[in-house]
């Protein structure tokens, strides 16, 4: 056999192999039962965001949750209280969310802790001083989980 034949032979092999993955639908993630229950806990996240379910936000946030806010400066950074105070500050004064979550990669650091790398695309209507206004969010982010308890809690990236 020619090389050249060896060589298309191999790489119809290898294409053929790689075709066999299965990916949640939407995705590039690996149709695997641990990530399917990890995409399923954010969109409890997401939908709680958009119905304004400030208790229920709470309940997915680890007690250890510390977010840093992207800036280089810790002013603004705050742990689980802090959040808590920023959901029921913020959350009563939006009117209208839309909320849509692209899952990019899902990377598991232990079986206690994941990383979700996803692109987050979110409008909403805010009442800023009696005026509504329309605000837009579009960004990557990670949503970092960690397990406590039994239970899959934010740790950061809500």
């Amino acid at each position: 056999m020619k090389p050249r034949y060896i060589m298309a032979a191999l790489l119809l092999m290898t294409l053929g192999a790689c075709s066999h993955q299965k990916f949640i639908p939407g995705t590039r993630i690996p149709d695997e039962s641990r990530n399917r229950e990890i995409i399923k806990i954010i969109e409890r996240y997401r939908h709680a965001v958009i119905t304004k379910d400030i208790s229920s936000l709470e309940a997915m946030a680890h007690p250890d949750y510390y977010e840093h806010a992207g800036t280089p400066t810790a002013k603004d950074d705050y742990g689980y209280k802090g959040l808590v105070q920023v959901l029921r500050a913020r959350l009563p004064e939006i009117k209208r969310i839309r909320f849509e979550i692209q899952y990019r990669k899902i990377n598991w650091i232990s079986k206690k802790h994941v990383e979700v790398e996803v692109y987050i695309d979110a409008s909403f209507q805010i009442n800023v001083k009696g005026e509504q206004r329309w605000s837009r969010f579009a960004d990557y982010n990670k949503i970092v989980l960690r397990k406590y308890k039994d239970r899959w809690l934010i740790v950061s990236g809500m």
